[in-house]
């Protein structure tokens, strides 16, 4: 867990209440922008970061983009990760694409 590795690299002591508080505050951060900003926090914080620390070293969000994709030929769902699922569609012009969302 990336709370725990980085309360090991800046020796501190981090409760199970401690770790409630980040799991919320980072629930709709998405893991690959959350990973980034311990990174970064890691290289660049004296102390273990605060949420506010995290938030200000993780990547922007991307804007999302309508794509024509054409007819949808086929559709099915699969389980991704806790409390979502990734729909897949096979489409006429951009093949299977993808989409994430909670269950």
């Amino acid at each position: 867990m990336l709370v725990g590795k980085s309360a090991l690299h800046f020796r501190t002591e981090i409760s199970d209440a401690d770790i409630e508080i980040y799991i919320d505050g980072l629930r709709d951060c998405g893991l690959d922008r959350i990973s980034v900003g311990f990174e970064r926090c890691i290289k660049e914080c004296e102390f273990m970061p605060k949420l506010r620390d995290l938030f200000d070293k993780m990547p922007e969000v991307e804007q999302k983009r309508q794509i024509d994709c054409g007819k949808i030929l086929k559709e099915w769902k699969t389980p991704y990760g806790a409390g979502t699922v990734a729909h897949y569609y096979e489409t006429e012009k951009q093949g299977v694409v993808c989409r994430i969302e909670k269950a």
